[in-house]
């Protein structure tokens, strides 16, 4: 009796994309004759696409925590000069809270799109392993424990800090602007500073998002696209 490995319909733009050349439903891969597994050229290359996209994988969930904890020591050294602008005696030092609070909030922005951005590729490599497992340790990675728990996502988890905070800086940034005012004694100096720090907590954060803003992989349906190199 002979085995075949041969390309499911469903995969097979996939692998053409992949492999660089048009791949038809039901093209034999590998064949098992005599207790052994005789390989195409094609699948020796599915087999390290699917290694290479483990390991991959695997370096992006790596990345992810040592940008998370960039982030976190940034976040906190502010918050301690924030902290030290409010108990200051020096009304000048006082009236860089609102700036510190706005470099906060782009922090903040960066710490969500950086989330986003991680989470992205982390996804992209999770569907390429969806697509090629098939063919090299069965779908394995598909399949899941029923357990009563719940499986909270790590990386959502990291999300929502990220926008809890970006929230909470504009409330900070909110109270420093009404603590700096009464700090400044002419009326029309208020105004103008209150002008100036309004202005530059809307266009700063608003032109940064603009710029590094971002899609994410649908959870449950991913399309594939290649592209070209000159």
């Amino acid at each position: 009796m002979e085995n075949k490995i041969t390309v499911r319909k469903k995969d097979s733009i996939y692998l053409s994309m992949l492999l660089g050349k048009d791949i038809k439903e039901g093209a034999v891969l590998a064949t098992l004759s005599s207790e052994k597994l005789v390989e195409s050229i094609d699948y020796i290359k599915i087999k390290e696409a699917y290694s290479k996209a483990h390991d991959i994988r695997k370096f992006e969930i790596d990345l992810y925590w040592k940008r998370a904890n960039y982030f976190w020591v940034f976040m906190t050294a502010l918050s301690g000069l924030i902290g030290f602008s409010f108990n200051s005696d020096n009304d000048y030092i006082k009236l860089l809270s609102p700036a510190l609070c706005i470099m906060g909030f782009i922090f903040g922005l960066a710490f969500l799109a950086a989330n986003q951005g991680s989470k992205f590729w982390q996804e992209n490599w999770e569907k390429n392993l969806d697509m090629l497992e098939f063919y090299v340790s069965g779908d394995l990675y598909k399949i899941t424990a029923k357990l009563k728990l719940t499986k909270p996502s790590v990386s959502k988890i990291n999300i929502y800090i990220a926008k809890t905070l970006c929230l909470l800086w504009v409330v900070v940034f909110v109270y420093s602007l009404s603590f700096s005012f009464f700090s400044i004694e002419s009326p029309s100096h208020s105004f103008i500073f209150i002008c100036i720090y309004s202005f530059v907590s809307i266009a700063i954060p608003t032109l940064f998002w603009s710029k590094v803003k971002s899609s994410s992989i649908s959870s449950y349906k991913a399309e594939f696209e290649k592209r070209n190199v000159s």
